[in-house]
């Protein structure tokens, strides 16, 4: 589920070149980068995306 998260949000990321917002609903606890994210709906803002960019949690 971590890499699956990961890189949804790698892509979400790098597919848009100016802002952009995206939702994500998760349906079961997850762990990503050692932290624990309950389900729920979560919302991701992507902005001035380039080609180098990167994502810390």
């Amino acid at each position: 589920m971590k890499k699956l998260f990961v890189s949804f949000l790698m892509a979400a990321a790098l597919s848009v070149a100016s802002a952009a917002t995206h939702r994500l609903t998760l349906f079961q606890e997850s762990i990503v980068a050692g932290t624990t994210l309950k389900p729920g709906e979560y919302k991701l803002v992507v902005e001035d995306a380039r080609p180098d960019t990167s994502l810390t949690l």
